[in-house]
């Protein structure tokens, strides 16, 4: 019998484990919960594409505004790549498929961080590739989010570039160009990871050029630009067709962020002008941007942090032990950069491009971290794994670096448990079994009551989901007074916005009274104190679990 050496390299090896370890991890906590928050309504994007074989012209089932002569329907925020990848999953195998879509991504990213890694290596990418899914772990259990194919995009994108930075050639030049191209097509933010790595490709080209005296990867670098230039094309061109600007829409309530850097909002023409009324209301209930601006210094630092706090926000003050933790976590990322540097610059310039990309990007938007700046995270960890290797190898004391990596780890493992795996695991919030159920009832119920063109007023995605219905909630960004037909005391001047809404329906899923969030609250006070009172509404039907309601549909009296 032949060696097993001849047939696998322990890289094959490492590979594989880390990809069945990965994939494992990431099912676990998908397994025990259904599809839930943002990704119920990803999963009815791709199941319109799969339905209807087509490109959609906007988000299904979602309003944006009708208080004018026509309805507008709530426009797409993102090109079209991500959720055209997801149908195609959802046309194999329905929802299952979907759920697997996580695992999947999370495994090709850990396997293409591996592989930008191992050269330099073998220990610390292994480590590496499993950490930047852990710190990414609550965006890979949510599935599906656009954050996972775009994590997986840009880790073959990197280790392709490096690769290239090796030994240039045409074939990795197209294969460069391709991954880019398709990183950047994903989602808006995916457009930094094409400028971060040119900017190390050129700087690394005009350091050929000055110390070496070779020109030939700037040819090859026209390859790369052409080639992503013809992948990228048709999505973002669909999409700043399809909205008029090739940021986020305005018009959302999640206002563009891309929109707020002063040159883009200058070339293009949005077709969707923000409802700053709109926009406001959302702030204030969701703070989707840091309501107190913080500086470059403090988000900085809050990148080093994350590996111990699992933050969502970037810090504006700091606390003792807060202090303790960075300053250790930024001369332990310091020492990772000098070690990474000294082994191949052009590794180190990549991933340090690429996260100052990410942490320019955080200041310019005030955003939040852990949900919007998934490769900014990923990209620091690198940094933190070869930093702890440095001291291994270099300090005069490894029980010291023994004692401090064992402290580092007790700190991420109590924090994890504490704030992921307890939050996470075994809970689907507004998607637990027994409400998805609720509305199978509803939908068999009164499908038949709405027509097909009704104007739902509520929060529910699983209402659009089951129902397949319209719905207008301040959470598309228009229709500024849907929060006053609920929270109004007077129900003349609800019914007034109603009407001028052009309202046929009103639903309420009764837990949202209790719930925080945007896609999924009612204001407690209001309407719901009179609704069932009022000459203005019938009640259609009501989900009862218990004696209570769960569900209720409510028409409008014109």
């Amino acid at each position: 019998m032949k060696n097993w050496r001849n047939f696998f390299s322990i890289d094959d090896l490492l590979g594989g484990i880390l990809l069945l370890a990965v994939m494992g991890l990431v099912i676990i906590y998908t397994s025990v919960t259904n599809i839930q928050g943002d990704g119920k309504f990803h999963t009815l994007m791709a199941r319109e594409i799969s339905e209807t074989n087509s490109a959609l012209t906007h988000f299904t089932h979602t309003l944006l505004s009708t208080d004018g002569p026509e309805k507008i329907m709530a426009p797409i925020n993102y090109p079209q790549t991500a959720h055209v990848i997801l149908a195609n999953l959802f046309s194999l195998g329905g929802e299952v498929s979907v759920e697997l879509s996580g695992a999947m991504f999370a495994g090709i990213t850990a396997l293409f961080t591996y592989l930008l890694l191992y050269r330099y290596g073998r220990t610390a990418a292994f480590v590496t590739a499993i950490l930047v899914v852990v710190f990414n772990i609550r965006r890979f259990i949510m599935v599906p989010l656009i954050e996972q194919s775009l994590l997986a995009a840009t880790f073959a994108s990197l280790a392709a570039a490096v690769q290239w930075m090796r030994s240039p050639s045409v074939r990795w030049s197209m294969i460069l160009g391709i991954l880019l191209g398709i990183t950047a097509s994903l989602k808006q933010q995916g457009l930094l990871v094409p400028l971060a790595v040119g900017f190390a490709l050129v700087c690394w080209c005009g350091f050929q050029m000055v110390r070496r005296r070779k020109k030939t990867g700037l040819r090859y670098l026209v390859v790369i630009a052409v080639v992503m230039t013809v992948v990228m094309i048709v999505p973002l061109w669909e999409h700043v067709a399809r909205n008029g600007t090739i940021g986020y829409v305005p018009g959302t309530g999640t206002s563009g962020f891309l929109d707020r850097i002063p040159i883009v909002g200058a070339v293009l023409d949005n077709h969707f002008p923000l409802d700053t009324i709109a926009a406001e209301r959302v702030q204030e209930r969701i703070a989707y941007i840091n309501r107190d601006p913080v500086s470059m210094a403090a988000v900085t630092l809050s990148y080093l942090a994350f590996p111990v706090q699992f933050s969502t926000l970037v810090f504006s003050t700091l606390h003792l032990n807060d202090a303790l933790e960075i300053g250790i976590f930024a001369l332990i990322a310091l020492l990772g950069m000098m070690e990474i540097a000294r082994r191949s610059r052009a590794l180190a310039f990549v991933i340090g491009a690429t996260l100052g990309m990410e942490i320019l990007l955080t200041w310019v938007t005030q955003s939040r971290i852990e949900q919007y700046h998934v490769i900014g995270i990923a990209a620091a960890v690198p940094f933190l794994v070869f930093g702890f290797q440095f001291l291994w190898k270099h300090s005069p004391s490894r029980s010291s670096v023994i004692l401090l990596t064992l402290v580092m780890v007790a700190f991420m493992g109590t924090n994890y448990v504490d704030l992921v795996h307890r939050m996470v695991y075994g809970n689907a919030g507004r998607q637990e079994t027994e409400n998805l159920e609720a509305y199978q009832e509803l939908a068999n119920r009164v499908e038949g009551i709405i027509p097909k063109d009704a104007v739902v007023l509520g929060a529910s995605t699983n209402f659009q989901y089951y129902l397949r219905r319209d719905m207008l909630w301040l959470s598309t960004g228009g229709a500024a007074e849907t929060t006053t037909i609920f929270e109004s005391l007077d129900p003349e001047e609800a019914i007034r916005h109603v009407r001028n809404y052009k309202i046929d329906f009103v639903f309420i899923e009764w837990e949202q009274l209790n719930r925080p969030g945007l896609r999924d609250f009612i204001p407690p006070r209001g309407l719901v104190d009179y609704i069932d009172h009022s000459p203005y509404y019938n009640e259609v039907y009501s989900v009862r679990r218990d004696g209570y309601r769960v569900l209720t549909l409510y028409r409008v009296n014109r």
